[in-house]
């Protein structure tokens, strides 16, 4: 059986007629469906119906999954032009096009995560802090601590500066210095009861 990356034999003038064809369809229709299955993910991730902070967190990714199918749709063409220059120079193409535009994604689009400013007494709940674009002010957050099924609110508590400090006074109720009043929320839905103002995620 013929190696479908070997090139050691002429390649003949139709692709389709080389004794590499058939392995190397094979493998472009494994791509192509790791491609669809890799949209479907992403999909599921954006549309996140239980608020998980992992779901949001790792396949909410629109962005890389872009920069994840121009090199698997630039493989499964150089597949099917089985090897010929005119593949070859697309994939490399490709691949220079992708890594240049994932390397300005990396530098100067992505923006960075929340970070946790302060815990529930029983360990329960977390506030997160949600920086705006500048990263002057952010907004407060309610996360359950549930491992990788924790949940989050969809809404926020309050808007605070940046390094102001937040606590909690009881389980539900969350303060700080750039809070207006305390924030409190439901338990259950994580949702805020009585929330101040906000900034604008």
């Amino acid at each position: 059986m013929h190696d479908p990356l070997d090139f050691t034999e002429p390649t003949p003038g139709d692709p389709y007629e080389s004794p590499t064809a058939a392995p190397r369809l094979r493998l472009s229709r494994i791509v192509l469906g790791v491609c669809g299955f890799a949209v479907l993910l992403v999909a599921f991730g954006m549309w996140n119906p239980g608020h998980l902070v992992a779901v949001h967190t790792y396949l909410s990714r629109p962005c890389e999954l872009v920069f994840f199918l121009i090199p698997a749709l630039g493989f499964v063409y150089f597949l099917r032009r089985d090897g010929d220059q005119e593949g070859i120079a697309g994939f490399r193409m490709i691949l220079g096009l992708s890594g240049g535009l994932l390397l300005v994604l990396i530098c100067f689009l992505r923006t960075p995560g929340p970070t946790t400013v302060a815990v529930s007494p029983d360990g329960r709940f977390e506030v997160v802090l949600w920086l705006d674009s500048e990263g002057r002010n952010g907004d407060l957050v309610v996360r359950s601590r549930d491992g990788l099924l924790s949940r989050e609110a969809t809404a926020p508590l309050g808007c605070v500066p940046r390094g102001s400090e937040v606590r909690f006074t009881d389980a539900t109720t969350v303060t700080g210095a750039g809070l207006e009043r305390p924030a409190t929320f439901d338990p259950d839905t994580l949702e805020p009861t009585a929330p101040t103002d906000w900034c604008s995620r």
